[in-house]
């Protein structure tokens, strides 16, 4: 065990793919802050820790069990109610994205069904691919002819067809054609899957994502959304019918077998999904325009969005510039393969409502001279 430990932390340091949790304390003049999810600047925002702070004094520190147990209480249904009177689905609360995409993919696609998910596809709906009985083919990103081709190929061979896309994809900073999508969708009578965890909040009249901003809600059979993220909390929802509700409270594992939200994060996201965000996303929007236009020989082409990868093509310079950027009070992540494909390694910049020009004044004259 000892030397199977030791020998596979050797070969991840070797290819420069070794991970550690960041410690920034070395750096002693952080000045700006690029690598957070904190999209809207919610974090610190004080109506929301006041909100929460009410629901643990009314119902405790913890749920002290699972739903089906004892650990439901009321704030989790005027949460749900709150998220399905915004996305006209019935909505199932959920620990984390984590736990809605390997629980939702986990239960409900069977062996003689074929789940077909982009390439770029987040590591949990890959996993809650395999985690089914179900068969998983990969269409290259946001090819939508080779989604088409795979269905042609393949779909007299199984039951039912699951379409399994992000809205907004974490790592390339592209969103997803839903118009494409939901066509294809419906010529194969296929079911669309659509993970808004990076969307939510930042687009859509009510702070619903990319699919509300399209007004294609109706088109998409289930919703994912994360609180984790731009409302800068914790837990997941799912969203589609009311049976899917129900099949997923009797069947999704990670909903039946885990201690329910605490009753202050449910309190800071109820208040999250019922404020008002168009304030924010003006924000957060004047920014992306701003750092994109700085970054622009930089950035990847297709990125237009809050999530701004910049491509450096390996490893070690990912790991090299990140650090050195550091030094320069600037905290960024670099991505390596495996969370992006080979070859593909790169600095994924997180923009925030709060980011000012002059930190991405900062950002783009110190990427400036290490490029």
């Amino acid at each position: 065990m000892d030397r199977f430990l030791t020998d596979t932390l050797s070969k991840l340091n070797d290819t420069h793919a070794y991970r550690s949790i960041p410690d920034h304390s070395d750096y002693t003049a952080i000045t700006h802050v690029f690598n957070t999810n904190d999209y809207l600047g919610f974090n610190t925002e004080s109506s929301r820790i006041q909100a929460g702070l009410a629901a643990a004094n009314h119902y405790g520190t913890g749920a002290t069990g699972s739903r089906l147990l004892g650990g439901h209480y009321p704030t989790l249904n005027d949460l749900e109610s709150a998220l399905t009177s915004r996305l006209g689905k019935s909505i199932l609360v959920v620990n984390s994205g984590y736990h809605a995409n390997t629980g939702l993919l986990g239960c409900l696609p069977q062996r003689t069904d074929l789940i077909l998910a982009d390439k770029a596809c987040h590591a949990s709906l890959i996993d809650g691919a395999q985690l089914s009985a179900a068969t998983l083919k990969r269409y290259r990103h946001a090819d939508y002819a080779h989604l088409a081709h795979i269905i042609h190929q393949n779909q007299a061979n199984y039951d039912r067809l699951f379409i399994v896309t992000e809205s907004l994809f974490s790592m390339t900073g592209t969103a997803c054609d839903f118009d494409a999508l939901i066509r294809i969708k419906t010529q194969a009578s296929a079911t669309l899957i659509v993970d808004e965890a990076h969307a939510v909040g930042c687009y859509g009249a009510t702070g619903m994502g990319l699919a509300e901003a399209h007004g294609v809600l109706n088109d998409v059979d289930i919703i994912i959304g994360t609180f984790g993220k731009a409302f800068s909390s914790l837990g997941a929802f799912i969203g589609g019918s009311l049976d899917l509700r129900n099949y997923l409270i009797n069947r999704c594992r990670p909903f039946i077998y885990s201690t329910a939200l605490p009753p202050f994060v449910t309190g800071v996201n109820l208040a999250s999904v019922t404020q008002n965000h168009a304030e924010k996303q003006a924000a957060l929007a004047a920014i992306t325009r701003y750092c994109h236009h700085q970054l622009d020989r930089y950035r990847a082409p297709t990125a237009h969005h809050h999530i701004v990868p910049l491509p450096v093509g390996t490893p070690e310079k990912a790991l090299a510039y990140a650090n050195q950027l550091a030094r320069q009070g600037l905290i960024t992540t670099a991505i390596r393969h495996p969370t992006v494909p080979k070859h593909q390694d790169l600095i994924r910049i997180s923009l925030r409502a709060d980011h000012t020009s002059d930190a991405i004044d900062a950002l783009a004259q110190a990427w400036k001279s290490l490029v």
